[in-house]
């Protein structure tokens, strides 16, 4: 029996066949263009996310951003590592998007993510009610954890970029 599209005329699409792998090595030249673009990505990150943690502290307005039940839950410092893990990605990309248009692309929505979140910032000046961990529940995670925790500046809390970047 005929299908409706034959019938009508109207083709199916073929299936992406890419020979391709996933991931594989761009070449010198695509890397250190991934590195410039990186590099320009990473001063617009600082400039926003510093500069928003940096004018909310001399804000005195402050939205709470968790519900009471979240401060039951327990603390995890292994967590830290798949925190801490989104940074890879970040390594990833140039062995993945291995054109110059692809790397340019996301590193474009990269960027208007970060303007969009440094909006939300000064928009919703986060409060956490959260006590910070103890030392000694950190274990051995604690160099990762004070990473990560001097990463994330005090205010900067929502929209989570975290989220967004994943």
């Amino acid at each position: 029996m005929a299908s409706v599209q034959s019938i009508v005329g109207i083709a199916k699409p073929k299936a992406a066949q890419s020979s391709a792998p996933f991931l594989a090595w761009p070449g010198w030249p695509h890397l250190r263009y991934a590195a410039a673009l990186s590099a320009a990505n990473a001063l617009w990150f600082a400039l926003v996310f510093g500069g928003m943690d940096f004018l909310t502290a001399h804000r005195t307005f402050r939205v709470p951003v968790h519900f009471p039940a979240e401060l039951s839950i327990p603390f995890v410092p292994v967590m830290t590592v798949f925190y801490m893990s989104l940074y890879l990605l970040f390594l990833m990309a140039p062995f993945v998007l291995r054109t110059r248009r692809e790397f340019r692309a996301i590193v474009v929505t990269l960027a208007v993510m970060i303007l969009c979140a440094g909006i939300g910032f000064l928009l919703f000046p986060a409060n956490l009610a959260f006590p910070q961990p103890r030392e000694e529940d950190l274990g051995i995670w604690a160099a990762l954890f004070h990473l990560a925790d001097w990463l994330n500046l005090t205010y900067n809390l929502l929209p989570s970029l975290h989220v967004a970047f994943a």
